[in-house]
């Protein structure tokens, strides 16, 4: 639009022009007018500006990917890392681990179980107590139930220890009434870690009586040993701590020993404390021998039952104190329910005067006399020797 008014304004200027040189040549004049086209250039220049679309050029500047590069730098950071690696070394502070040789020792020890049973009777509700042998420190407890069982675990801990049942109630075989258990029952065992039976009875508290009536620590080989005479006295195989006593109708032999002393204890008023407590004297063994032999055949009839003897320290007895030992053997007969059985006995009596080894010893005759007052004892012969035959009945003489 612009171009059309721009040539009309260029027109009327030549034309004014023209006129005011004379009109003659305005013919010619209209052939330049067309040279105004030139104004159509003017246009160009416009053109010229896509070329400065050269802007293109700015695009080089993308170079920024070189800036890519940049971040390998970062890369080096990584390699930063491998110094922390040589942390991990530091595990070698593992070698802490020597310490767990210390544990060791306790590893032996993983906890320990006790099961057993408190029979005098089956004692019902006895609190059963473990205690650490040589320091006396309560390592657990538990409460047997109807049938006299207990079951109680004790942390790590290895050596010995003592078991001991206090109160109860059992029902009394010879009187068939209910009783409460008025003395502690006890025994020792030694533990490791693992399964452990301990049972006790009057027994077993016998033998820790002997084994600990002059004081000294308590182990488990000193109460094996005292136990082991105990179970030899009363004619039973075995340990006292493993095996439990059956006293209800199946009765085991076990549980006849326990159900004839609870007779001996009716027959002659005499109370449980005085069994499993004291220490008897020779006139004293010879006197329970008797008096048990009677209660246990009035318990069983027709059972034919007579002590045998085991290793105690027999005191009272006028002598002791010597480094003599004498060896003596008793032969006979015993007779019970009509039958007739051998008797053969082995005493080994220490603490006599060295050389006083025969029959004039009085301490000797007095220690082994006991056989005679046996009901049904005959023809009994002693013999006498120096040294003393394995597995002989021990009497210490004090």
């Amino acid at each position: 639009m612009k171009a059309k008014v721009l040539t009309g304004l260029m027109s009327m200027t030549v034309a004014v022009l023209l006129a005011s040189c004379g009109g003659d040549s305005a013919a010619p004049a209209a052939a330049p007018v067309a040279p105004v086209a030139p104004t159509t250039p003017v246009t160009p220049p416009t053109t010229p500006t896509t070329p400065t679309t050269p802007t293109t050029p700015t695009t080089p500047v993308t170079p920024t990917t070189p800036t890519t590069p940049v971040t390998p730098p970062v890369t080096p950071t990584t390699p930063v890392t491998p110094p922390v690696t040589p942390t991990t070394p530091t595990t070698p502070t593992t070698p802490v681990t020597p310490t767990t040789p210390v544990t060791p020792p306790v590893t032996p020890s993983a906890p320990t179980v006790i099961s057993g049973a408190v029979v005098k009777g089956n004692v019902t509700g006895s609190t059963v107590t473990i205690k650490n042998a040589a320091t006396g420190a309560v390592l657990g407890t538990a409460t047997t139930n109807t049938s006299g069982a207990y079951t109680l675990s004790i942390p790590t801990y290895t050596g010995d220890i003592i078991v001991e049942a206090n109160g109860g109630t059992y029902t009394d075989e010879a009187t068939n009434k209910a009783v409460t258990l008025g003395t502690p029952l006890k025994a020792v065992l030694a533990v490791n870690g693992g399964n452990v039976t301990g049972v006790v009875t009057p027994l077993t508290t016998m033998a820790y009586s002997y084994a600990f009536n002059t004081g000294g620590p308590i182990t488990s080989a000193a109460f094996n040993n005292q136990a082991a005479n105990v179970a030899k006295l009363f004619k039973l195989n075995g340990s006292l701590t493993s095996i439990t006593p059956i006293v209800n109708g199946s009765v085991n032999d076990y549980g006849r020993v326990l159900a004839s002393l609870s007779k001996y204890l009716q027959l002659n008023n005499i109370t449980l404390p005085t069994v499993t407590n004291s220490i008897y004297t020779t006139d004293q063994w010879k006197a329970f021998i008797t008096a048990y032999n009677n209660a246990y055949t009035a318990t069983f009839p027709g059972v034919s039952f007579s002590l045998d003897g085991s290793a105690f320290n027999i005191s009272g007895t006028g002598a002791g104190g010597g480094s003599g030992t004498c060896g003596v053997h008793v032969q006979g007969t015993v007779t019970a329910s009509g039958f007739v059985v051998p008797l053969s006995l082995d005493y080994c009596i220490t603490g006599i005067a060295a050389g006083s080894c025969d029959s004039g010893n009085a301490a000797i005759n007095q220690s082994v006399s006991a056989q005679g007052g046996l009901a049904g004892a005959a023809n009994l012969a002693y013999s006498y020797s120096a040294t003393c035959a394995a597995g002989a009945f021990t009497v210490n003489l004090k």
